[in-house]
């Protein structure tokens, strides 16, 4: 993704904030429908119910797939299918097919309340140090994880980025570490990093280090290989700090 795509990146992040705010209340909106359909009699509106049921499932397993949630988009595919495997204009939908619907409720539930949470944590204050010598690499990792709400500091040297180090021990949680520096390597920084701070969890970021095997082999806690993924970038900076 270019530099120069900041505000498109700052609107995305914000965007996905606001879907993931509205989220519980969408799904409790479909819910509300599945709920309703054991409970009717007639035809008509049992099926108009079903109509809103899927319409809101469609709808909602699209923009949830567009703003980085699969697990909510798997399970409103799931429903759309059941409801369109049921094809019948004179008889209502039987039960097994309707428990079928709350079982999947239930799913969506569950998975509204973790991205809720996930939401609220407060990342403020977790600082991340990122050294790499490619100016863009460190603007595009610092504007990614910043709309993420983390802190980030970028250096550009092994030096620079073991001064960062000695300076801000106590409050950097995470460092991203690329392996070919000019002066110093990599390898050597983290092991320097590690005399300061045994516990600091460090990934490398790298063309030459394909996965966490390797890295750990140098004390790495994984590796991310360029040129990466911005998803795979922030799950596995997520992963990293859950596990601190």
């Amino acid at each position: 993704m270019p530099i120069n795509n900041e505000s498109k990146l700052s609107e995305l992040a914000l965007l996905q904030e606001k879907f993931a705010s509205n989220l519980e209340g969408r799904i409790a909106d479909i819910t509300s429908f599945s709920q309703r359909l054991g409970d009717v009699s007639n035809k008509n509106e049992h099926d108009i119910l079903l109509a809103s049921l899927q319409s809101s499932a469609h709808k909602l397993s699209g923009s949830a797939g567009s703003y980085g949630f699969p697990e909510v988009s798997r399970i409103c595919k799931q429903i759309d299918i059941v409801i369109k495997e049921y094809d019948d204009d004179i008889q209502m939908m039987p039960k097994n097919r309707i428990d079928e619907l709350k079982n999947l409720m239930v799913q969506l539930k569950k998975e509204g309340v973790t991205v809720a949470m996930n939401n609220q944590i407060v990342k403020a204050g977790a600082l991340i140090l990122v050294v790499d010598d490619d100016p863009d690499i460190c603007a595009l990792v610092q504007l990614t994880l910043q709309h993420e709400g983390y802190e980030v500091l970028t250096t550009q040297t092994g030096k620079e980025g073991l001064e960062a180090f000695r300076e801000n021990s106590n409050t950097i949680k995470l460092a991203l570490l690329d392996i070919a520096l000019p002066g110093v390597s990599g390898v050597d920084v983290l092991a320097q990093f590690k005399e300061i701070e045994p516990s600091i969890p460090v990934i490398f970021m790298s063309a030459y280090i394909e996965d966490k095997s390797e890295a750990s082999s140098f004390g790495a806690i994984d590796a991310i290989t360029k040129p990466f993924n911005l998803e795979d970038l922030k799950r596995q900076v997520s992963n990293a700090l859950s596990e601190k």
